[in-house]
């Protein structure tokens, strides 16, 4: 043989064995994805469904050795995810009590909802099928046949034609052998194992996501060609764009681990993945999860949830919900979702949000802390690092300093606040672990903390702004109290409630700003019922005279409806900044906006996108401190579930 031909010949050799090499370790390494998946489902199973849904019994036991306990964010986000795509199996399954159901579980991995279903005895018309990597469903069969528990729930196994890729098969429950991208072999096995009477529900809980569109695609299509089918599925989406905080974590994160997001790019929104299915099913819906979180989870079993563990990251919760979608397919005219009306538009300022990074300052990793200016610097209290913190820092133009003070120094806290008074810094209130709440205030002058009296409520993620010369106003933070308004008078001391006139207000995570000169102040956005969230979507005004707080509407629109956003009023134009959106996900352009106080007219101010695309803020338990010239985000970020988390520079706004 030629010597060049023969040294061709084996280079392509080795080419074909590398690439061999290289796609069986990408499979290996998006199987892996179900080990961890599953580790955190374990953790939901033990805290929430022994409590909420008990009759489904404890299964992920039996493929999880070593269970940990997640964070409650992790395990709330998990939860919403294995209950959105359980309710909507149950509501398609209710609207056929007459046909007979087949649940087939595209990526499976060791999910036992299966075995939940067959549990519960709700439903005696449904039987599973259970498809994914022929190596992971080998180890899923052992682990079946030693657990005497699930074998008595499945019955006697029965013989099958092992061709078509079955491992195990009983009356009700099949465990089917299958590389989805061998589309094939998916086809044959639709059309042997699936009887064309039946309902077939198909699921993909983020398993089609780890494939290329033109591999996923097929599967969906196969899939809409059997009668009477639905497809759910739960994907990843980037609502604001790859540089979203969020975002850039969670792309991160599955790139790290060598299993990246496939499809995330090629349908980042919504409106993407609608499209995307509507080329195979005539029928076709969307939400995310926390339209799920508002829709399928009913007021009691919300309230349900809030007594399993303390929680209080809604911030977190509500973005990690709206980077995950569940969109519900079908060629019956069976839907679910309710047809919302669009959200309102807002117009696009003409002048945008300059923002800049004081590069030469280390990240100040801590959110939820409190801030003011004092003296020629910017003062921080508190906050959480790792865990809650009593530090006390000043930010200047070139650095973050530790400041060594005396006095009665406050104890570790959070979601409280810091407001300036002359030459004095006033801290109010906050929180310990979540629902430990404090009323205690402070004075910080002359390097030493002295304490004041205490509010009469204990409040945390209440709102503070000085009306006057000596008197900070406190507004909300604590639930079914009357006062919601206090005023602390930094001279005596002392605390002194408000009657309210007007509109009774009181919410936790409000934006709150005071023109001391016009003797008028704003509320906006904020909680009024911490279990649920109801999130407010009105702009308040409010008047003070002697020991009473006239409350009237301005106006309202839903992208009001924010959680933690931060305020800032000058002359008769009202900025709103950041915060989380219980209605969309808050990006480049409308993480802030302003509002005529005098037209009412609302306008997106966009951050430059050249900023967004480098240093995107993460717009959630931060301060705004304003100077003559600027405005300047302090601390904020999030943990993103279980990506990892991220914080904000020093960063500063002028418009």
């Amino acid at each position: 043989m030629d010597p060049k031909l023969a040294n061709q010949q084996a280079r392509q050799r080795k080419k074909i064995e590398k690439d061999r090499r290289r796609k069986q370790y990408d499979d290996i390494q998006v199987q892996g994805t179900n080990n961890s998946s599953i580790v955190s489902k374990r953790s939901v199973e033990m805290l929430y469904t022994s409590k909420l849904d008990p009759q489904a019994g404890e299964w992920f036991k039996f493929f999880v050795k070593n269970a940990k306990r997640r964070s409650p964010a992790i395990n709330r986000g998990y939860w919403i995810r294995m209950e959105s795509i359980k309710s909507m199996i149950t509501r398609i399954i209710k609207m056929n009590p007459t046909k007979e159901i087949c649940i087939v579980n595209l990526g499976c991995g060791y999910d036992p909802l299966p075995f939940q279903l067959l549990a519960e005895k709700k439903h005696n018309n449904v039987s599973f099928l259970d498809f994914d990597y022929p190596d992971l469903l080998e180890r899923k069969v052992s682990m079946v046949k030693n657990s005497p528990e699930i074998l008595s729930l499945l019955g006697d196994e029965i013989e099958t034609d092992k061709s078509l890729g079955v491992l195990f098969s009983s009356d009700k429950y099949k465990i089917v052998a299958c590389d989805l991208k061998d589309h094939k072999l998916y086809a044959k096995q639709l059309s042997s194992l699936l009887d064309d009477s039946k309902v077939a529900i198909f699921v993909a809980e983020v398993s089609l996501a780890y494939m290329k569109p033109e591999h996923a695609n097929p599967v969906i299509e196969l899939s809409s060609k059997v009668p009477n089918s639905h497809f759910l599925i739960l994907e990843q989406i980037l609502p604001c764009g790859e540089y979203h905080s969020f975002a850039k974590k969670m792309l991160y994160h599955f790139s790290h681990l060598r299993s990246p997001l496939q499809c995330v790019q090629t349908y980042p929104t919504k409106e993407h993945q609608l499209s995307r299915f509507k080329q195979y099913f005539p029928y076709a819906e969307i939400q995310d999860l926390f339209e799920n979180w508002s829709y399928l989870v009913d007021d009691e079993m919300k309230r349900k949830v809030s007594t399993i563990e303390p929680f209080d990251e809604w911030e977190e919760f509500i973005v990690f919900c709206q980077h995950y979608v569940v969109v519900h397919s079908s060629n019956m005219d069976q839907m679910i979702y309710p047809q919302n009306p669009p959200l309102q538009t807002l117009k696009e300022d003409s002048i945008k949000a300059k923002m800049s990074v004081r590069k030469d300052i280390e990240q100040m990793q801590l959110k939820f802390s409190a801030s003011c200016r004092y003296d020629k610097n910017i003062v921080v209290f508190g906050g959480s690092e790792q865990t809650r913190t009593n530090r006390f820092l000043a930010v200047s133009e070139t650095g973050i300093d530790e400041l060594d003070v005396k006095g009665n120094i406050p104890e570790a806290r959070m979601c409280h606040t810091l407001t300036q008074v002359k030459d004095m810094a006033i801290l109010i209130g906050g929180r310990g672990r979540p629902g430990d709440l404090y009323s205690d205030c402070y004075a910080f002058s002359n390097d030493e903390w002295r304490k004041l009296d205490n509010l009469q409520s204990p409040r945390a993620r209440h709102s503070s702004v000085r009306i006057n010369s000596t008197q900070v106003l406190v507004f909300g933070g604590a639930d079914k109290i009357e006062n919601a308004f206090e005023i602390l008078d930094t001279c005596t001391g002392k605390v002194q409630k408000l009657s309210i006139v007007g509109e009774h207000i009181n919410f936790s995570s409000s934006g709150i700003a005071y023109d001391e000169s016009e003797n008028v102040g704003y509320i906006v956005g904020g909680v009024s019922d911490h279990d649920i969230p109801n999130v407010r979507d009105f702009i308040y005004q409010f008047e003070l005279e002697n020991d009473t707080v006239r409350i009237k509407k301005v106006t309202h629109n839903d992208a009001f409806k924010r959680i933690g956003c931060q305020l800032h009023l000058t002359s008769k134009t009202l900025y709103i900044i950041g915060g989380a959106s219980t209605v969309k996900c808050l990006g480049e352009k409308d993480s802030i906006i302003k509002v005529d106080l005098t037209s009412k007219e609302i306008y997106e101010v966009p951050i430059e996108e050249q900023f967004w695309k480098d240093y995107a803020p993460m717009l959630i338990g931060f301060s705004l401190v304003p100077s003559k010239d600027k405005l300047t985000i302090v601390g904020g970020g999030a943990v993103c579930y279980s990506f990892g988390s991220c914080y904000n520079l020093i960063t500063d706004i002028t418009f």
